[in-house]
């Protein structure tokens, strides 16, 4: 099978008749509103007055995914993890053992945090300029492929979301109480995907790698022979040293107030541990992270620098998450979820309503890319559909249900980021596409076969596998 060919023929598509993920908000909003309009007995004011009120309802949940994507950012960033990269580009030698190692590690970083792939992306790169015969297009591709692992770890947003207390789906009465990670992260249906991200994705990857040819190779690729490392500046350089001789420029140079400041997070979440458990939610992963960024850039000035360095990447969060919460609240305050969950009822049962949340999950994405904006959506009509279905059943079935349906959601909203790669444009491009013209159409054919696949285990392991 041709796919270099296929991958062009998808991508001509896309280029033509897929518009950006902010056109796709406005649209959805206009949308929204003309379905609200028709099936509910709301007027234009009032939905108006539902849009207006919803847009501030995930500034919380905003800030809680901005500050994720940031120091996740930061740790990639920091010295010690550039010296492990280097460390681990010695000992790859052929491609085959590139397409394999690659997405195990991209899937083992990223299911600490889903913004490591940055450091997938960086290994990939630095591995493909001592390795010969390396198909970068493919390489681009798996290494994107490797980074969807982190919708089974503990920086999985949504799941994380649904065990902080007093999160929005509570405060809009969608559920009672939190869903613990017990029954979500931790159940053995995401065990089970955590083996398929971490054995099953390196093996596809290494099966369906494509025939070399040398116009395919970083080399061949590259249109400039320009060193793509920053250069320190003499002048700053010198700047820096004449800074640290005054007061201000010695404080924000050594690592004494850093290290107070990490000593005193380590015992807080030593005591939140001792206190709770093994028990996670967004603010306490946050607060991890954010801890142990500190710890690598050890002095105010770097992780300073680290964290303006990360902010570049948040615009798309700061400004559409709005629009997915004023689309909540006409969901929400209009009664359009309540319309959507009655249909929803209507259709599904206790035998098919995974494969409803897996579906649904997938095709929203189109229009709505990012986990936690799309659940803000679709995720209270289907969690209430399925509360409705459970409703004579016992508090811990409903809960496993609730549970199950929020996993088919999330892996089918992640899995179809293989053909709307949203965050390809963030993560992979900047790093490894630069000094090339390679865009999207030059990968994501090498996607098409791996979502396939994806698609037939994920929805095998979600049906079947005890939660």
């Amino acid at each position: 099978m041709n796919l270099s060919g296929l991958g062009e023929r998808f991508a001509n598509f896309y280029r033509k008749y897929i518009p950006n993920s902010m056109v796709f908000a406005f649209t959805m909003t206009i949308l929204v509103m003309l379905l609200a309009l028709i099936f509910t007995d709301s007027n234009l004011i009032t939905l108006l007055e539902s849009w207006y009120t919803g847009m501030w309802e995930l500034l919380g949940f905003s800030m809680q995914v901005v500050l994720m994507l940031i120091l996740g950012y930061a740790m990639a960033v920091s010295p010690q993890f550039n010296q492990l990269i280097k460390l681990l580009a010695r000992y790859l030698k052929t491609p085959r053992q590139v397409y394999f190692l690659i997405p195990l590690i991209g899937a083992l970083l990223c299911l600490v945090n889903w913004t490591w792939l940055i450091l997938t992306a960086v290994l990939a790169r630095e591995i493909a300029k001592e390795v010969k015969g390396i198909h970068y297009p493919y390489l681009m591709g798996i290494t994107y492929f490797s980074g969807l692992s982190w919708v089974s770890g503990i920086s999985s947003t949504v799941l994380l979301l649904l065990n902080t207390p007093d999160n929005y789906l509570i405060q809009n009465e969608v559920i009672t109480n939190v869903l613990p990670t017990a029954l979500t992260l931790g159940s053995r249906v995401n065990y089970v995907m955590v083996g398929f991200f971490v054995i099953v994705v390196p093996v596809i990857c290494w099966l369906l790698a494509p025939v070399y040819h040398k116009k395919q190779s970083l080399d061949a690729l590259l249109i400039t022979n320009t060193n793509v490392a920053k250069k320190t500046d003499p002048k700053q350089k010198n700047e820096r040293i004449e800074a640290k001789k005054h007061l201000s420029g010695w404080v924000e140079n050594v690592a004494l107030f850093p290290y107070i400041i990490v000593t005193l997070g380590l015992s807080y979440i030593i005591y939140h541990f001792y206190s709770n458990g093994f028990e996670l939610n967004l603010n306490i992963v946050i607060f991890i992270f954010m801890m142990l960024a500190l710890l690598l850039h050890r002095t105010p000035a770097q992780f300073g620098k680290a964290i303006k360095e990360a902010s570049g990447n948040i615009s798309g969060v700061i400004i559409q998450y709005p629009f997915y919460a004023g689309i909540m609240g006409i969901f929400t305050f209009a009664g359009l979820g309540e319309v959507f969950a009655n249909s929803l009822s209507e259709v599904m049962t206790l035998d098919n309503y995974i494969f409803y949340s897996y579906g649904i999950g997938g095709a929203v994405n189109f229009a709505i890319p990012g986990a936690g904006g799309e659940f803000a959506i679709i995720g209270p009509g289907i969690l209430q559909a399925v509360t409705d279905l459970s409703a004579r059943l016992p508090p811990e079935v409903v809960n496993e249900n609730l549970a199950r349906a929020t996993l088919a959601i999330t892996y089918g909203e992640n899995c179809t980021n293989m053909l709307q790669p949203f965050f390809f444009m963030v993560f992979i491009i900047p790093i490894m596409g630069v000094g090339t013209n390679i865009q999207s159409k030059d990968i994501m054919g090498y996607l098409f076969l791996p979502f396939v696949l994806s698609v037939v285990f994920q929805l095998l392991i979600v049906a079947f596998v005890p939660v």
